[in-house]
């Protein structure tokens, strides 16, 4: 007896009432141990059920978002039904003669109550419902396609006149052929067919990402040694400018002492003669001035002595009163001697 409860117990979730009452019979049937067998099964059957159903319903409910259409009026897309033909035309026909000349007041039936909608008057050139007109809507309501469906209707159950006249202009559009789209034949490949297209596919896949990535090293290169050129090129003006604009630096001519035989003579009889002394200070320090005579003369500097010239040459004077070393030229604005100035040349003694 266990045994036959035990197969029909797992159908009865999917039992109508007939089955359901053949399966209280057959438990009306069983002893007490069995019955609280099955008890004991339907039980743990009904636990489980409860808590896989708990589980399923605190999971979060992934909604699909449902493209919203884009209405373009009131009627449905597509070609219309052959059987809605005639009546769409139909509303179609009151439309355009109500907005051509108007209408009269006419019913609409919705559920228990009937609305009696008002008749047109003219406004601006077209047709809206009286007293539409109002400060939020100037330029009143019109008849939509919804109203045209309702005013159809009403007409078609009070001026039955109207609707004959429609349907002797009526004709109907012929259907549409379908078009038979032909199926594309099966190709049939085999399993080595199917391998070689794969492979052939992958290493399309790599010799394209290589070439991908040449192009990007290529374009590397190039950016880089555009980059390099480009510095060169503006290392190289600023090395012109700095060029140009940096001054000419005269280098001094290595001092050599000449002996005092190889001084000119005209210089060694300005030093045989001797100037005469310099005039005392005074008070003020006078300007130190000389003849133009092409000889050099004793002058003296910040305690040194110096032989001095009416070009302001100035040579070292040495213990002896003879001319030593070159020592440049003396700058009376800037009251010092410009030792950067080529010592001058003499002619040698024969």
């Amino acid at each position: 007896m266990m045994n036959e409860v035990a197969v029909v117990a797992p159908v009865a979730a999917q039992m109508g009432e007939e089955q359901m009452e053949v399966l209280q019979n057959q438990l009306k049937q069983l002893e007490s141990g069995d019955l609280f067998k099955v008890l004991k099964v339907a039980l743990a059957e009904a636990e489980r059920k409860t808590k896989a159903a708990a589980k399923q319903a605190s999971k979060p409910v992934k909604e699909k978002k449902e493209k919203k259409e884009k209405k373009v009026g009131s009627q449905p897309k597509g070609p219309t039904p052959p059987q809605l033909r005639q009546n769409c035309a139909w509303v179609n026909f009151i439309k355009v003669k109500a907005q051509g000349s108007g209408w009269e007041s006419y019913e609409v039936t919705k559920q228990k109550e009937t609305i009696v909608m008002p008749g047109s008057v003219e406004h601006d050139g077209k047709h809206v419902f009286a007293d539409s007109v109002t400060e939020k809507k100037p330029n009143g309501q019109a008849l939509t396609h919804g109203n045209a469906m309702s005013l159809a209707a009403w007409t078609k159950k009070t001026k039955q006149e109207v609707y004959e006249a429609f349907l002797l202009t009526y004709e109907e559009e012929p259907e549409a052929e379908k078009v038979v789209v032909e199926k594309e034949p099966v190709v049939r490949k085999t399993a080595a067919d199917k391998q070689k297209e794969k492979e052939e596919k992958a290493e399309k896949a790599l010799k394209e990402k290589e070439e991908k990535a040449d192009a990007r090293e290529e374009e590397k290169k190039k950016k880089a040694d555009e980059k390099e050129k480009a510095d060169k090129e503006k290392k190289e003006k600023k090395e012109k400018k700095e060029k140009e604009e940096k001054p000419v630096k005269v280098e001094k001519p290595a001092k050599v002492e000449k002996p005092a035989k190889e001084v000119a003579t005209p210089v060694k009889e300005a030093v045989a003669k001797k100037a005469p002394a310099a005039p005392k200070k005074v008070g003020k320090q006078e300007e130190w001035k000389c003849d133009n005579d092409g000889l050099l003369h004793e002058w003296s500097f910040k305690g040194q002595k110096y032989l001095r010239n009416y070009d302001d040459e100035v040579f070292r004077q040495t213990e002896d009163g003879q001319m030593g070393e070159w020592c440049g030229i003396f700058l009376k604005g800037e009251n010092r001697i410009d030792d950067s100035v080529p010592a001058p040349e003499f002619d040698d003694e024969e």
